[in-house]
């Protein structure tokens, strides 16, 4: 008795089998390799979402924290501060330089 796979060779089937097979599979992995490239593309776009909202947010506060700077920097809240803690402004021409 021939086994039977010798009969479907000569007969021609086992070529286009295979052929039918490799093409679904390199089909099959050319689709998933697609999925996973555009999963991964939108998670990059998720990603840069959140950071582009933290750096707003960060440049935000550092709007404020340069605000709140130059306000206490400038001369009248210096002198509240003086005047709170008990000291006395003077000019610069009033004070005599010390030899």
């Amino acid at each position: 008795m021939v086994p039977l796979y010798t009969d479907l060779a000569e007969a021609g089937h086992v070529r286009p089998l295979f052929c039918y097979i490799l093409v679904i599979a390199a089909t099959a992995f050319i689709v998933m390799f697609f999925v996973s490239q555009r999963s991964r593309q939108v998670q990059i776009g998720y990603e840069l979402t959140r950071l582009r909202q933290e750096r707003a947010e960060l440049l935000d506060r550092s709007r404020k924290l340069d605000f709140e700077v130059s306000r206490a920097a400038s001369h009248d809240a210096l002198a509240e501060a003086a005047r709170k803690l008990g000291l006395t402004l003077q000019s610069p021409a009033s004070t005599r330089p010390t030899d």
